[in-house]
Parts: C-alpha cells; structure tokens; sequence
C-alpha cells in the first residue's frame, strides 16, 4: 500500500470518500501476493490492484455498494464452471479480499486518528503494523509499533504478541483469536541504498534505488557537492 500514499493524500485532500480492498488470504497460483490493495473512491476510479485484472471489475462493483453502506465484507474469488467466462482469477487460484471504508473517509475520529498516525510514520520510514479484524460491517483497525505501542481499538494480549512476532519474521498472515479472524499487514521500512560520492551517475542511481522503493541517501565528505547538488528523480 505504501506506493499508493500519493493517490490516497490526494484523495483524502480532496474529500473523496473510497474504499481500501486488500488480499488477506491466498490458496493455489494468485496473480498478486497476501496485502496487496485497491483503493475505488464514488466515482468508479481506480488505483492499485488485487488480482491483476482477473476480478478489479468486480471490486469496483462492491465497491460502491460498501462506499454506500460503509459496512466491511469478504470478498471471495476462483474459478468455478459459472465464473470462467465473468468473474474469476485464469490461474486457478482462489483469493480473498477485505473490503473496508478507508479510515482517514470515516467519521470516526478514533479511524482518522489512526490514519494520520499511518500517515506520520510512512512519511519518517518508520516501521508498524496495522491490525483489522476480519468481520462485516463495522470494523476497527489498530496500528502497533514494533515496541509494542498501540493506536486506535485495542488488542486482546494474545494478538498483539502474534502481531510482533509476525514483524520479526516479516510474514503478512491471518489469524484467529476468540472466534475472531484478524489480518496482520505489516509495514516494514524502506531498505536504504547508501551512494557514497556525489559523481554523473549519481542522480541515476538515485533513480534506480527510487523505482524499486529504496530510500536513497547519497555520502559525501566534501561539502560543495554535499549540499549544493540538485539530483532530478523521475515521476
């Protein structure tokens, strides 16, 4: 989700009310992996993806309809003999999707708190982990830090452990506690390129490291090419 934070500040900016549809679970061959997200706002556009093409159609769809009732859903796609030619994933693999009103369109001022919590810590590269329970209708997320700091809807002690130990071994997953399905999306900071020396093929490896989501930090002892140097990145 982090390379759709330009799309949702603008849309948060603009008011736009959208919802956030993230994979929570996999079975088989899935065109995307366990977090990847699209966000729908009222108007039908579009950003990100959750199947590749397979099932967006769709998402949009329920989309609307969430963004109308504001109520969380699974949504649930594969191929059976009735979904072949309409909705289905060509690679035979099943994925569910979560589908929530984004928190920061909510009138909830815990849910917005929390967004601009999300916000702050994406902006600094820093590391947490949002937690939602996995239930239609009203839903609640909870932001954890890897100190164990947490924001918005407490946390049974039992799934805040899960939560961390889930961090430290960087692995997205699902869980049950109580009779209650909880989808554990870590964030884990960017990677750092480190360019030691302010040279002509800096500014392209600034670009290279920016494209595959590194955050890029250029070392140079001599003050004049440290300070002064404007390296242009690439949209």
């Amino acid at each position: 989700m982090k390379d759709l934070l330009p799309i949702i500040n603008l849309w948060t900016q603009e008011n736009r009310s959208f919802t956030m549809s993230r994979v929570v679970k996999t079975w088989g061959s899935s065109p995307r992996p366990v977090g990847s997200t699209m966000l729908v706002d009222s108007d039908g556009n579009m950003a990100g993806s959750v199947s590749g093409g397979c099932v967006e159609g769709a998402v949009v769809k329920s989309s609307l309809k969430t963004l109308h009732s504001s109520e969380a859903q699974h949504l649930n796609y594969g191929v059976t003999d009735e979904e072949a030619w309409t909705v289905g994933l060509s690679c035979g693999g099943k994925i569910q999707v979560f589908q929530q009103l984004f928190m920061g369109c909510q009138d909830d001022k815990t849910e917005n708190e929390l967004w601009h919590s999300m916000h702050r810590l994406l902006k600094q590269n820093k590391d947490f982990i949002l937690v939602t329970p996995l239930q239609d209708g009203t839903v609640y997320n909870t932001l954890v830090t890897p100190d164990g700091q947490v924001i918005g809807a407490p946390l049974e002690p039992a799934v805040l452990n899960v939560a961390l130990k889930a961090y430290k071994t960087r692995d997205h997953q699902t869980i049950e506690d109580n009779s209650v399905s909880y989808f554990i999306h870590l964030f884990p900071r960017k990677s750092q390129l480190l360019i030691i020396g302010s040279a002509h093929i800096t500014a392209d490896l600034v670009n290279l490291g920016q494209s595959f989501d590194f955050e890029t930090i250029v070392i140079d002892p001599r003050g004049v090419f440290a300070h002064n140097t404007h390296y242009e990145t690439k949209p």
